[in-house]
Protein backbone atom coordinates (compact mmCIF):
# COMPACT_ATOMS: atom_id res chain seq x y z
CA UNK A 1 0.00 0.00 0.00
CA UNK A 2 1.31 3.43 -0.94
CA UNK A 3 1.86 5.93 1.88
CA UNK A 4 1.70 9.65 1.21
CA UNK A 5 5.09 10.34 2.74
CA UNK A 6 6.69 7.87 0.32
CA UNK A 7 5.36 9.66 -2.77
CA UNK A 8 6.63 12.87 -4.37
CA UNK A 9 3.63 15.22 -4.32
CA UNK A 10 4.92 16.94 -7.44
CA UNK A 11 3.70 13.86 -9.30
CA UNK A 12 0.12 14.96 -8.55
CA UNK A 13 0.76 18.26 -10.34
CA UNK A 14 1.97 16.35 -13.39
CA UNK A 15 -0.98 13.95 -13.21
CA UNK A 16 -3.39 16.89 -13.04
CA UNK A 17 -1.84 18.45 -16.14
CA UNK A 18 -1.92 15.15 -18.05
CA UNK A 19 -5.56 14.56 -17.15
CA UNK A 20 -6.41 18.03 -18.43
CA UNK A 21 -4.29 18.12 -21.62
CA UNK A 22 -4.03 14.42 -22.57
CA UNK A 23 -0.57 15.34 -23.91
CA UNK A 24 2.97 15.01 -22.57
CA UNK A 25 4.27 17.93 -24.65
CA UNK A 26 1.41 20.28 -23.69
CA UNK A 27 1.72 19.32 -20.03
CA UNK A 28 5.46 20.04 -20.18
CA UNK A 29 4.76 23.47 -21.71
CA UNK A 30 2.20 24.38 -19.04
CA UNK A 31 4.41 23.21 -16.19
CA UNK A 32 7.58 24.78 -17.57
CA UNK A 33 9.33 21.41 -17.68
CA UNK A 34 10.94 19.31 -20.38
CA UNK A 35 9.01 16.54 -22.10
CA UNK A 36 11.57 14.11 -20.71
CA UNK A 37 10.85 15.23 -17.14
CA UNK A 38 7.10 14.81 -17.63
CA UNK A 39 7.64 11.37 -19.20
CA UNK A 40 9.73 10.32 -16.19
CA UNK A 41 6.99 11.57 -13.86
CA UNK A 42 4.38 9.59 -15.80
CA UNK A 43 6.52 6.46 -15.45
CA UNK A 44 6.71 7.05 -11.70
CA UNK A 45 2.93 7.56 -11.50
CA UNK A 46 2.37 4.26 -13.31
CA UNK A 47 4.48 2.58 -10.64
CA UNK A 48 2.57 4.27 -7.82
CA UNK A 49 -0.82 3.17 -9.13
CA UNK A 50 0.27 -0.05 -10.83
CA UNK A 51 -1.65 1.11 -13.87
CA UNK A 52 -0.68 2.57 -17.28
CA UNK A 53 -2.96 5.58 -16.54
CA UNK A 54 -2.65 6.78 -20.17
CA UNK A 55 -2.40 4.85 -23.43
CA UNK A 56 -1.55 6.31 -26.80
CA UNK A 57 -4.49 6.53 -29.23
CA UNK A 58 -3.53 8.19 -32.49
CA UNK A 59 -1.63 11.42 -31.79
CA UNK A 60 -2.87 11.76 -28.22
CA UNK A 61 -3.17 9.99 -24.88
CA UNK A 62 -6.32 8.35 -23.61
CA UNK A 63 -6.80 7.95 -19.84
CA UNK A 64 -7.48 4.47 -18.54
CA UNK A 65 -10.48 3.74 -16.33
CA UNK A 66 -8.20 4.08 -13.27
CA UNK A 67 -7.10 7.53 -14.42
CA UNK A 68 -10.74 8.56 -14.89
CA UNK A 69 -11.48 7.43 -11.33
CA UNK A 70 -8.59 9.54 -10.07
CA UNK A 71 -9.45 12.68 -12.05
CA UNK A 72 -12.07 14.24 -9.70
CA UNK A 73 -9.95 13.42 -6.64
CA UNK A 74 -6.78 14.89 -8.14
CA UNK A 75 -8.59 17.97 -9.44
CA UNK A 76 -10.20 18.68 -6.05
CA UNK A 77 -6.95 18.08 -4.13
CA UNK A 78 -4.93 20.39 -6.39
CA UNK A 79 -7.62 23.09 -6.15
CA UNK A 80 -7.49 22.97 -2.34
CA UNK A 81 -3.70 23.12 -2.32
CA UNK A 82 -3.78 26.09 -4.70
CA UNK A 83 -6.35 27.84 -2.50
CA UNK A 84 -4.05 27.42 0.51
CA UNK A 85 -1.46 29.57 -1.30
CA UNK A 86 -3.85 32.51 -1.66
CA UNK A 87 -3.16 35.58 0.51
CA UNK A 88 -4.93 35.59 3.86
CA UNK A 89 -8.17 37.54 3.96
CA UNK A 90 -7.83 41.09 5.29
CA UNK A 91 -8.43 41.22 9.04
CA UNK A 92 -11.67 42.99 9.93
CA UNK A 93 -12.24 43.55 13.67
CA UNK A 94 -15.90 44.40 13.05
CA UNK A 95 -16.45 40.79 11.94
CA UNK A 96 -14.40 39.26 14.76
CA UNK A 97 -16.39 37.10 17.17
CA UNK A 98 -14.00 36.10 19.91
CA UNK A 99 -13.57 36.12 23.67
CA UNK A 100 -10.08 37.18 24.76
CA UNK A 101 -8.91 35.90 28.13
CA UNK A 102 -6.77 38.54 29.86
CA UNK A 103 -4.75 38.58 33.08
CA UNK A 104 -4.97 42.12 34.51
CA UNK A 105 -4.33 43.35 38.06
CA UNK A 106 -6.89 45.67 39.62
CA UNK A 107 -4.51 48.51 38.70
CA UNK A 108 -4.48 47.50 35.02
CA UNK A 109 -8.22 46.87 35.07
CA UNK A 110 -9.01 50.39 36.29
CA UNK A 111 -6.52 52.08 33.96
CA UNK A 112 -7.11 50.06 30.78
CA UNK A 113 -10.51 48.37 30.75
CA UNK A 114 -12.83 51.38 30.47
CA UNK A 115 -11.07 52.98 27.48
CA UNK A 116 -10.53 49.55 25.91
CA UNK A 117 -14.22 48.63 26.15
CA UNK A 118 -15.20 52.00 24.72
CA UNK A 119 -12.83 51.44 21.83
CA UNK A 120 -14.07 47.87 21.24
CA UNK A 121 -17.65 49.08 21.14
CA UNK A 122 -16.69 51.30 18.21
CA UNK A 123 -14.42 48.99 16.21
CA UNK A 124 -15.13 45.39 17.35
CA UNK A 125 -18.67 45.12 18.75
CA UNK A 126 -18.63 41.29 18.92
CA UNK A 127 -15.44 40.97 20.99
CA UNK A 128 -15.67 40.00 24.68
CA UNK A 129 -12.89 40.30 27.27
CA UNK A 130 -12.75 37.75 30.08
CA UNK A 131 -10.51 39.16 32.84
CA UNK A 132 -8.89 37.31 35.70
CA UNK A 133 -5.86 37.85 37.95
CA UNK A 134 -3.72 35.87 40.39
CA UNK A 135 -1.04 38.10 41.90
CA UNK A 136 0.57 35.28 43.87
CA UNK A 137 1.01 32.95 40.89
CA UNK A 138 2.97 34.88 38.28
CA UNK A 139 4.88 31.78 37.15
CA UNK A 140 1.58 30.03 36.52
CA UNK A 141 0.19 33.08 34.71
CA UNK A 142 3.19 33.19 32.38
CA UNK A 143 2.89 29.45 31.80
CA UNK A 144 -0.75 29.88 30.78
CA UNK A 145 0.26 32.72 28.44
CA UNK A 146 3.00 30.57 26.90
CA UNK A 147 0.64 27.60 26.48
CA UNK A 148 -2.10 29.74 24.91
CA UNK A 149 -4.66 29.33 27.71
CA UNK A 150 -4.41 33.09 28.28
CA UNK A 151 -4.42 35.46 25.31
CA UNK A 152 -2.60 38.34 26.98
CA UNK A 153 -1.28 39.47 30.34
CA UNK A 154 -0.18 42.88 31.62
CA UNK A 155 2.44 43.31 34.32
CA UNK A 156 6.00 44.33 35.15
CA UNK A 157 8.45 43.21 32.43
CA UNK A 158 10.01 39.77 32.87
CA UNK A 159 12.24 37.70 30.63
CA UNK A 160 10.95 34.17 30.09
CA UNK A 161 11.19 31.73 27.20
CA UNK A 162 8.20 31.18 24.93
CA UNK A 163 6.67 34.56 25.82
CA UNK A 164 6.90 37.79 23.83
CA UNK A 165 6.76 41.05 25.77
CA UNK A 166 6.78 44.76 24.98
CA UNK A 167 6.57 47.86 27.16
CA UNK A 168 3.06 49.26 27.34
CA UNK A 169 3.55 52.39 29.45
CA UNK A 170 5.62 54.00 32.20
CA UNK A 171 4.09 55.21 35.44
CA UNK A 172 5.10 56.80 38.73
CA UNK A 173 3.83 56.48 42.31
CA UNK A 174 1.75 59.11 44.07
CA UNK A 175 0.25 59.66 47.49
CA UNK A 176 -3.52 59.54 47.92
CA UNK A 177 -5.48 60.93 50.87
CA UNK A 178 -9.11 61.79 51.52
CA UNK A 179 -10.34 65.09 50.14
CA UNK A 180 -9.70 67.90 52.65
CA UNK A 181 -6.84 66.05 54.34
CA UNK A 182 -4.29 68.46 55.92
CA UNK A 183 -1.43 66.64 54.22
CA UNK A 184 -2.70 67.76 50.80
CA UNK A 185 -2.19 71.40 51.85
CA UNK A 186 1.30 70.87 53.31
CA UNK A 187 2.84 67.68 51.85
CA UNK A 188 6.17 67.71 53.68
CA UNK A 189 8.32 64.66 54.29
CA UNK A 190 7.90 65.04 58.06
CA UNK A 191 4.11 65.21 57.74
CA UNK A 192 4.05 62.20 55.42
CA UNK A 193 6.10 60.01 57.75
CA UNK A 194 3.86 60.97 60.68
CA UNK A 195 0.73 59.66 58.92
CA UNK A 196 -0.72 56.17 59.19
CA UNK A 197 0.14 54.27 56.02
CA UNK A 198 -1.85 51.65 54.12
CA UNK A 199 0.38 49.53 51.91
CA UNK A 200 -0.99 47.98 48.74
CA UNK A 201 1.06 44.86 48.08
CA UNK A 202 -0.48 42.27 45.73
CA UNK A 203 2.29 39.79 46.52
CA UNK A 204 2.46 40.39 50.26
CA UNK A 205 4.91 42.16 52.57
CA UNK A 206 4.61 45.20 54.81
CA UNK A 207 7.93 46.68 53.71
CA UNK A 208 8.71 47.90 50.20
CA UNK A 209 10.82 50.40 48.24
CA UNK A 210 9.28 53.33 50.14
CA UNK A 211 10.80 52.09 53.40
CA UNK A 212 14.18 51.75 51.68
CA UNK A 213 13.95 55.34 50.44
CA UNK A 214 12.96 56.61 53.89
CA UNK A 215 15.77 54.67 55.56
CA UNK A 216 18.30 56.68 53.53
CA UNK A 217 16.97 59.75 55.36
CA UNK A 218 16.99 58.00 58.74
CA UNK A 219 13.18 57.91 58.74
CA UNK A 220 10.58 55.21 59.30
CA UNK A 221 6.84 55.27 58.58
CA UNK A 222 4.02 53.62 60.49
CA UNK A 223 2.24 50.96 58.44
CA UNK A 224 -1.18 50.13 59.87
CA UNK A 225 -2.46 47.80 57.16
CA UNK A 226 -1.42 45.81 54.14
CA UNK A 227 -4.03 44.98 51.50
CA UNK A 228 -3.60 42.88 48.34
CA UNK A 229 -5.37 45.30 45.99
CA UNK A 230 -4.66 48.91 45.08
CA UNK A 231 -8.37 49.66 44.89
CA UNK A 232 -8.81 48.50 48.51
CA UNK A 233 -6.01 50.83 49.59
CA UNK A 234 -7.66 53.71 47.74
CA UNK A 235 -10.99 52.99 49.41
CA UNK A 236 -9.34 53.01 52.84
CA UNK A 237 -7.60 56.30 52.11
CA UNK A 238 -10.93 57.84 51.09
CA UNK A 239 -12.64 56.73 54.31
CA UNK A 240 -9.88 57.34 56.90
CA UNK A 241 -7.01 59.72 57.66
CA UNK A 242 -4.50 57.17 56.38
CA UNK A 243 -2.35 57.74 53.30
CA UNK A 244 -1.54 55.23 50.60
CA UNK A 245 0.89 55.15 47.72
CA UNK A 246 -0.41 53.84 44.39
CA UNK A 247 0.44 54.13 40.67
CA UNK A 248 -0.24 57.58 39.28
CA UNK A 249 -2.45 56.53 36.37
CA UNK A 250 -4.65 54.58 38.75
CA UNK A 251 -4.85 57.43 41.27
CA UNK A 252 -5.92 60.01 38.71
CA UNK A 253 -8.66 57.76 37.31
CA UNK A 254 -9.89 57.02 40.85
CA UNK A 255 -9.89 60.70 41.82
CA UNK A 256 -12.43 61.47 39.09
CA UNK A 257 -15.18 59.63 40.96
CA UNK A 258 -13.99 59.37 44.57
CA UNK A 259 -13.43 61.88 47.38
CA UNK A 260 -9.65 61.64 47.30
CA UNK A 261 -6.77 63.98 46.52
CA UNK A 262 -3.63 63.00 44.65
CA UNK A 263 -0.40 64.38 46.13
CA UNK A 264 3.14 64.21 44.80
CA UNK A 265 5.38 62.22 47.18
CA UNK A 266 7.64 64.45 49.28
CA UNK A 267 10.76 62.47 48.29
CA UNK A 268 11.97 61.09 44.95
CA UNK A 269 10.67 57.60 44.12
CA UNK A 270 11.50 55.46 41.09
CA UNK A 271 9.17 55.15 38.10
CA UNK A 272 8.23 51.73 36.75
CA UNK A 273 7.05 50.17 33.51
CA UNK A 274 4.20 47.87 32.59
CA UNK A 275 4.28 45.51 29.63
CA UNK A 276 2.02 43.14 27.74
CA UNK A 277 2.85 39.45 27.37
CA UNK A 278 1.68 37.03 24.68
CA UNK A 279 2.86 33.61 23.57
CA UNK A 280 5.36 33.18 20.75
CA UNK A 281 2.58 31.50 18.76
CA UNK A 282 0.35 34.58 19.11
CA UNK A 283 3.09 36.96 17.96
CA UNK A 284 1.87 36.93 14.32
CA UNK A 285 -1.80 36.09 14.94
CA UNK A 286 -3.81 38.94 13.31
CA UNK A 287 -6.39 39.08 16.13
CA UNK A 288 -3.70 39.18 18.82
CA UNK A 289 -1.72 41.82 16.92
CA UNK A 290 -4.86 43.92 16.61
CA UNK A 291 -5.71 43.59 20.34
CA UNK A 292 -2.19 44.60 21.33
CA UNK A 293 -2.36 47.68 19.10
CA UNK A 294 -5.68 48.69 20.67
CA UNK A 295 -4.27 48.16 24.16
CA UNK A 296 -1.31 50.34 23.29
CA UNK A 297 -3.66 53.00 21.93
CA UNK A 298 -5.73 53.24 25.11
CA UNK A 299 -2.73 53.13 27.45
CA UNK A 300 -1.32 56.46 26.26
Amino acid sequence: MNSLHHVDLNLWVVLGALLETKSVSESARRLGRTQSAVSHSLAALRGVFSDPLFVRVGAGLEPTSRARELEPLVTAALAKLQASLAPAAAFDPKQLRRTFRLFLSDYAQVVLLAPLLERLDAVAPHVVVDVTFRADAMDEVLREVRDGRCDLSVGPPVDTSGVVTQTLFTDDNVCVVRRGHPFARRPTLKAWVALRHVVASPRGGLRDFVDDALAKHGLERKVVARVPHFTAALALAAQTDAVTLVPGKLAHVWAKSADVTVVKPPLPLPTFTMAWFVSEVARTDPASMWLRSELKRVSK
